[in-house]
């Protein structure tokens, strides 16, 4: 699926997945493509799995909300190294809210956004085993910034966790810059190859763990 300057999209119990069952050369280039959509966006209890370069691809939401819950975004990238794919791709967005959701096993990272414009709340996500491929590319939640920060208001991780038993990721959460505080609660962030949670440019804003 492929929309482009729209008003908003609400996606449910769909499914956009490898289409020929192989392990390589999956036939499908990116599972789901919203570019430039003015209202909020929402995918709920879907599987994005298996494509052959990234599963979600959403850029520039005009300030809208992205919020996905209960779906699996996982297998996506050639682990074979051949395409590069993540799991979920944000650029220039509104806040964000992930529930209840795995977004685990793809080539080159799970969740990975850059530039959001309000809150992070990933509330019982599974990130695990996001550098599938082995190129040393790929973290479980990385944010990354063009601007002043790569998230302007609060990140807020409950539950859920960021990690490999394989030497399959490397880092487990990764912001680079943080406009407001950094609360991560009861969650698992343990095995990755690199630093378990790196934060870069805390602007004086404070890091909870607990």
């Amino acid at each position: 699926l492929n929309a482009t300057n729209i008003g908003s999209a609400s996606i449910q119990n769909a499914t956009a997945s490898d289409t020929d069952g192989a392990a390589i050369g999956f036939n499908q280039d990116r599972g789901l493509v919203l570019e430039n959509v003015s209202g909020p966006i929402s995918i709920d209890a879907s599987t994005i799995s298996g494509n052959d370069g990234d599963g979600v691809v959403i850029t520039n939401t005009n300030g809208s909300t992205v919020t996905i819950s209960g779906s699996t975004i996982s297998g996506n990238g050639q682990p074979d190294g051949s395409e590069n794919g993540a799991g979920v791709v944000l650029t220039d967005i509104g806040s964000l809210t992930v529930s209840d959701s795995d977004i685990s096993d793809n080539a080159d990272g799970g969740l990975v956004a850059t530039n959001v414009v309000g809150d992070v709340h990933l509330d019982e996500v599974t990130a695990n085993n996001n550098d599938s491929d082995g190129d040393q590319s790929g973290d479980g939640a990385s944010f990354f910034r063009s601007a002043v920060n790569a998230i302007t208001g609060i990140f807020r991780m409950l539950g859920g966790s960021a990690t490999t038993d394989s030497g399959a990721q490397q880092r487990g959460v990764y912001i680079d810059g943080a406009g407001s505080t950094v609360e991560i609660e009861g969650s698992a962030i343990s095995g990755n190859t690199s630093n378990g949670l790196e934060v870069t440019s805390m602007n004086g804003n404070t890091v909870t763990v607990d």
